[in-house]
């Protein structure tokens, strides 16, 4: 998911998984993963990119 979100900011994914109106213009991505079983479930989150302040 990181790597996908990660093409996506740049514009580099093939046309056919492109999200343009949720890509185009944005810095920063969130992605959220879930796993395991009952009792011992992992959650991961993690924002992609970089956020340039002036």
């Amino acid at each position: 998911m990181m790597f996908e979100a990660w093409l996506q900011l740049r514009g580099e994914t093939p046309p056919e998984r492109t999200v343009r109106t949720l890509a185009e213009g944005r810095s920063l991505a969130l992605t959220h993963n879930l796993g395991g079983g009952p009792g011992e479930c992992v959650s991961f989150v993690s924002v992609v990119g970089s956020e340039l302040t002036d």
